[in-house]
C-alpha cells in the first residue's frame, strides 16, 4: 500500500491516458474528461502534463516546440460557468509547456470523496507540433450518458477556444484524437497504486474499436476501462495509469535513453503490470526478448513493491478471422514465444505468484500448437489482438490477481 499521505493516480478513469502516440501540427485541444475517484478520499489534487512523442522504435523523443495550457477541475459535476476549480502553474492560470518533459501543476486543495465522478476540463494551445493520443473511451453516446449527460469529448482543431471556464459543450471534432494529461492525488488513506507497461494488447486496441481506428461508442466497461487491464482494475476499483503504447517492443523499454514515462510517475505508483515482447518476435530471438524483460522488469522492482508480468498471447495467421482453429497457423517464430513464455512461468527471475498467465485463458486447449479460443465467438479476428470477448474473460482472472 502506499503510506498515508501519499500522492497517488487519482480514479481508475485512466485508461485513456497513452502518452503521446504521435505529433500533429498546428491543432489546439480543448477537451472534457471525466474520471472517477479511488475509494479513498483526496484532500488535494495535481495535474500532470506531459509533452513528447513516443515513437515505436525509438521511444521517447522530442516534440521540438513548447506550448501552454489552462485546465480547470469541474467538481461537482455540473459546476457554473467560471466557478470551476483551475490548475495553477507557479502560480499563475497558464503552464508553460516544455519540450520532451512533464509539466506538474500546484496542488489544488479539494476534497474529492471516494469512488466521485469529476471532470478535467483542459486546453492546450502548442507552438507548433503537439503529442496526440489516443481518445477518451467509451462514453460518447455511451453509458456515461447516465450521468446528467456527461460525455467526454475533445475538439482538437486550429479553431479550439479555452472553455475551462465555460459551460459551452465542447464540439466533437477529429475525435480520434486527443491530449491526455494525468491527474494525481494526495489521501490519508492507504491505497495501491498502479502503473501499466504494454503494447496494443494492453491497450485494449481490439475491444476500444473492435479493429483501429477511433474509439466505437460504448467500449470498455461502465466507466470506459477498455482492454483486459483496465477493466480487471476497474472491477477492483483499484487507481491506474496506462502507460501502454501501440507497437511497444522489451528492446526499446530496455534500452530507451530517457522512459520518462516511468520516472515521472514513480512517486505516485507503487505497483505495476508488465506485458511486452510480442512485437519483439521476428524481429530478436528468444533470447534477446527475455535479457531485454529482466532489464525492465529489474528496473520496475527498484521502485515497485510488486510488479504483475504477463505471458505473450498466441501468435497466428488467420483466414477467416479467427472463427475456427483450423483456420489459424502458427508463425515461423512460435518457437521463440513458447521459450519466452516458459521463462516467465519459471520463478526463476518473476515470482510465480507474480505471473499473469495470459495465454492460458486465451488458447484453444484441443491441439497441439497454441491457437486462439473459438468459444462464442473468435477470441481474436486477426491472430494477434485478443478480441472483446478474450479482454473480459482475462479481466476477471486478472482482477482476482490483485
Amino acid at each position: 500500500m502506499q503510506p498515508i499521505g501519499k500522492w497517488v493516480i487519482a480514479g481508475n478513469r485512466f485508461g485513456s491516458h497513452r502518452t503521446a502516440t504521435q505529433k500533429e501540427f498546428g491543432y489546439k485541444l480543448m477537451s472534457g474528461r471525466l474520471h472517477k475517484s479511488p475509494p479513498v478520499v483526496l484532500t488535494k489534487l495535481r495535474g500532470l502534463f506531459p509533452w513528447y512523442e513516443v515513437d515505436t522504435l525509438q521511444g521517447e523523443i522530442a516534440i521540438d516546440n513548447g506550448g501552454t495550457v489552462t485546465a480547470a477541475i469541474e467538481f461537482p459535476l455540473g459546476t457554473p460557468p467560471g466557478a470551476a476549480r483551475a490548475f495553477k502553474f507557479r502560480s499563475s492560470f497558464i503552464g508553460s509547456l516544455f519540450d520532451f518533459s512533464t509539466l506538474q501543476s500546484d496542488a489544488l486543495s479539494c476534497r474529492v470523496p471516494p469512488d466521485t465522478l469529476y471532470r478535467l476540463r483542459c486546453f492546450t494551445d502548442p507552438a507548433g507540433f503537439a503529442p496526440i493520443g489516443r481518445p477518451s473511451l467509451g462514453t460518447e453516446g455511451g453509458s456515461m450518458a447516465a450521468y446528467g449527460g456527461a460525455v467526454d469529448t475533445s475538439e482538437w482543431s486550429a479553431f479550439a477556444t479555452d472553455r475551462t471556464q465555460s459551460a459551452a459543450e465542447i464540439r466533437p471534432y477529429r475525435n480520434d484524437s486527443a491530449y491526455e494529461p494525468i491527474l494525481v492525488g494526495q489521501t490519508d488513506e492507504q491505497i495501491d497504486s498502479w502503473m501499466l507497461i504494454g503494447d496494443s494488447i494492453t491497450v485494449g486496441n481490439a475491444d476500444i474499436s473492435g479493429s483501429s481506428g477511433a474509439s466505437d461508442p460504448g467500449a470498455g466497461d461502465h466507466y470506459g476501462n477498455a482492454g483486459y487491464a483496465e477493466r480487471a482494475f476497474g472491477i477492483k476499483n483499484v487507481p491506474y495509469v496506462n502507460l501502454a503504447k501501440s507497437g511497444s517492443r522489451a528492446r526499446i523499454w530496455a534500452t530507451s535513453a530517457s522512459n520518462i514515462r516511468i520516472y515521472s510517475l514513480r512517486e505516485y505508483c507503487n505497483k505495476g503490470l508488465l506485458n511486452l515482447g510480442r512485437n519483439d518476435l521476428g524481429a530478436y530471438r528468444a533470447r534477446d526478448i527475455i535479457e531485454a524483460l529482466i532489464v525492465v522488469y529489474r528496473t520496475l522492482t527498484s521502485f515497485l513493491s510488486r510488479v504483475v508480468v504477463c505471458t505473450i498471447v498466441p501468435a497466428t495467421r488467420t483466414i477467416d478471422g479467427g472463427a475456427t482453429i483450423e483456420g489459424q497457423t502458427t508463425h515461423s517464430y512460435e518457437q521463440d514465444r513458447l521459450d519466452v513464455n516458459a521463462f516467465i512461468r519459471s520463478g526463476v527471475i518473476i515470482p510465480v505468484a507474480d505471473v499473469f498467465d495470459l495465454e492460458s485463458i486465451v488458447r484453444d486447449r484441443e491441439g497441439k500448437e497454441v491457437k486462439w479460443r473459438v468459444d462464442g465467438g473468435p477470441w481474436s479476428a486477426t491472430g494477434l489482438h485478443p478480441t472483446r470477448i478474450a479482454h473480459i474473460a482475462a479481466a476477471k482472472v486478472l482482477a482476482a490477481m490483485l
